[in-house]
């Protein structure tokens, strides 16, 4: 949990300093950091990585303008929470991190709107769509993004 504690250290002070923060200049001031649940070993998992149907890439525009080009990398899919829930791992043209990409209130598989996390970085040591190894999400569940400024 180490590691999921200081990725959120590390957000936090890159909200708060970075000339590339979200933030407006004025808002990073006073930021103190996000608000966290705190983290739950049970909604920790590691899931098997199937090859994407549709491993085209595709361009995402950004809220500044930019055109990013993506690539689905891989789809994991795992029991918890009661719930069988499929996620899809996103790769960045040019980039070897992966994104893994959640909605606070997604639908499961079950059809009921109560996915609620893990949220958390996903690892893996493999690019390769045959060998990817079973990454492991780490997380708490999810939180309003919404930064605290006051």
């Amino acid at each position: 949990m180490e590691d999921l504690l200081q990725h959120r250290r590390e957000k936090d002070r890159f909200f708060a300093t970075s000339p590339h923060s979200p933030l407006p200049p004025d808002a990073r001031q006073g930021f103190t950091g996000l608000r966290y649940y705190d983290p739950d070993p049970t909604m920790a998992v590691a899931a098997p990585v199937h090859a994407p149907s549709d491993p085209e890439p595709f361009t995402i525009h950004t809220s500044t303008g930019d055109a990013q080009v993506w690539r689905r990398w891989g789809v994991l899919t795992f029991a918890a929470g009661g719930d069988t829930t499929t996620l899809t791992l996103l790769q960045r043209e040019g980039q070897e991190s992966l994104f893994l990409p959640i909605r606070p209130g997604a639908t499961s598989t079950s059809n009921r709107p109560r996915w609620t996390g893990p949220r958390g970085r996903c690892t893996s040591t493999s690019t390769s769509p045959t060998t990817r190894p079973a990454p492991t999400t780490t997380g708490s569940p999810a939180r309003s993004r919404r930064p605290r400024t006051g």
